[in-house]
């Protein structure tokens, strides 16, 4: 899919030709949160100008946002983001990636062994935690 029309709104909620699409079974840090700018910025970095963009839409959302996995050629974007601690698996939804849950496990178990991202420190909150706050 190839679109000049795709706005990043943060590290996990993007809008394409004016769909609301949350990335599925992520949270990436809130914009206001340490690590959150540069999540952003790796999800903009990922998808680029749209080119070999593949949605494959696993949910809706209450707020009416398409849930769903982002690819990009063969990169899986979740997936990415985790490996570089840019992003938290969200456990409580990873039902919704039943076929991909097993490399967004090992992909964040990775940042954690390397100290990535919201792992380079012991305090880093989730965004679930910091958004109760």
């Amino acid at each position: 899919m190839q679109s000049s029309s795709i706005r990043i709104s943060d590290g996990d909620t993007i809008r394409l030709n004016n769909q609301r699409i949350r990335l599925a079974c992520i949270d990436a840090p809130e914009s206001d949160q340490p690590f959150g700018s540069q999540s952003t910025q790796k999800l903009s970095q990922l998808l680029g100008n749209g080119s070999n963009l593949r949605v494959q839409s696993v949910d809706t959302d209450r707020y009416g946002r398409t849930i769903a996995k982002l690819y990009v050629g063969d990169v899986y974007v979740q997936e990415a983001l985790l490996r570089d601690g840019l992003a938290w698996v969200y456990t409580g939804y990873l039902d919704t990636c039943t076929t991909t849950a097993g490399s967004l496990l090992r992909a964040q178990e990775e940042a954690q062994l390397y100290r990535r991202g919201v792992w380079s420190s012991d305090e880093s909150i989730a965004p679930w935690q910091w958004r109760q706050r």
